[in-house]
């Protein structure tokens, strides 16, 4: 039996390439020591698993264990044991992507296109006939018949007669 190529750093990693060793056919030995053609952005790659991103994919399959309404997940190690089975058998499940020349992939990156500057209108304020506290109300008188605002030296004095009427006296 030829022996799996597979670097193990952590002593669950030993665990799960002991049991592969004994477990796993001559056909898939080959399959993951050399990877798998797959085909990904119209280009033919090869995809290779690690005991490292296995136990990534175990991570995650724990995961959604617990996620079933339970505070914490128990495993028994042959569901482990299977798990390994099926992410090394499974070639829908991608590992790391290399190009056939043995370089590793780097996806393509989408291109953005530049807009020009458009910079943006600016803002007229057209004069409105509502006065505010803020106005110069010296300089400020409005035409009773038109709406208008008036504006001349004598204005505050016909603005506050126009306003309150001739029941105001001025002092």
């Amino acid at each position: 039996m030829n022996k799996l190529n597979l670097q193990a750093n952590t002593d669950n990693e030993k665990i799960i390439l002991e049991y592969l060793q004994d477990a796993i056919s001559e056909t898939f030995v080959d399959r993951i020591n050399n990877g798998v053609t797959v085909e990904v952005d119209g280009k033919q790659l090869i995809s290779k698993k690690t005991l490292s991103s296995f136990m990534d994919y175990a991570y995650e399959q724990a995961k959604e264990q617990a996620e079933k309404g339970t505070k914490y997940a128990c495993i028994q190690s042959d569901i482990v044991f299977g798990w390994a089975l099926h992410y090394f058998e499974e070639d829908s499940i991608q590992g790391t992507l290399y190009n056939p020349d043995g370089s590793l992939y780097e996806p393509p990156k989408p291109k953005i296109e530049a807009k020009p500057y458009i910079p943006p209108k600016p803002v007229e304020n057209p004069k409105s006939n509502q006065l505010s506290l803020f106005d110069d109300i010296e300089a400020v008188s409005v035409d009773q018949e038109t709406g208008e605002i008036i504006e001349d030296e004598d204005s505050m004095l016909e603005f506050i007669k126009d306003m309150f009427g001739d029941s105001l006296e001025v002092k």
